[in-house]
């Protein structure tokens, strides 16, 4: 498996990856963020979805996507995205296949529940070879009292589990 060069494979569209992913949604916000309700633990809550990262890959000759969306809770109440020192999106991980020159879902994964972040944002979201393997990896912070540690944590990106993790 490589990265495969961003000139070099054709791009996942936009309005393929929404259809694919919520075929009966087509209700966006002023910021291309899909709205969505969500049920968790028994309260219906208010999403706002986004396109954070898109790799592309290889596995032999076949070419492949996963796209990281982040999914924000919405304060309806107050009109904003929740963002208290302890919240992060939620990561939806999805899979496409390059098929017949259009792009294919293989598998979408809602709430990962792996996702980290600070203050309402997602960690940073890198692609890295580790090991001969194609990682997705986290990379976060977290501060307390004056002391702040740096998270890297590496997930193989074909069966998302952790693989390493890094603590400076």
């Amino acid at each position: 498996m490589s990265l495969v060069g961003q000139a070099q494979i054709k791009k996942l569209e936009s309005h393929t990856l929404w259809y694919a992913l919520y075929p009966s949604n087509r209700n966006f916000d002023n910021e291309n963020r899909l709205i969505r309700k969500v049920n968790r633990d028994g309260a219906e809550l208010e999403f706002r979805t986004k396109i954070a990262n898109t790799f592309y890959y290889k596995t032999g000759t076949q070419e492949k996507a996963i796209v990281v969306l982040y999914s924000y809770e919405f304060l309806t109440e107050i009109e904003e995205i929740s963002s208290c020192h302890a919240c992060h999106p939620e990561f939806e991980i999805a899979y496409f296949t390059l098929l017949n020159n259009s792009w294919t879902k293989q598998k979408f994964i809602q709430n990962w529940k792996e996702s980290t972040g600070s203050w309402g944002e997602g960690s940073e979201l890198q692609f890295k070879i580790s090991n001969k393997v194609n990682c997705l990896v986290l990379i976060s912070s977290y501060g307390n009292q004056g002391e702040f540690h740096d998270y890297i944590d590496y997930y193989n990106i074909e069966t998302l589990k952790k693989i390493k993790s890094i603590v400076k």
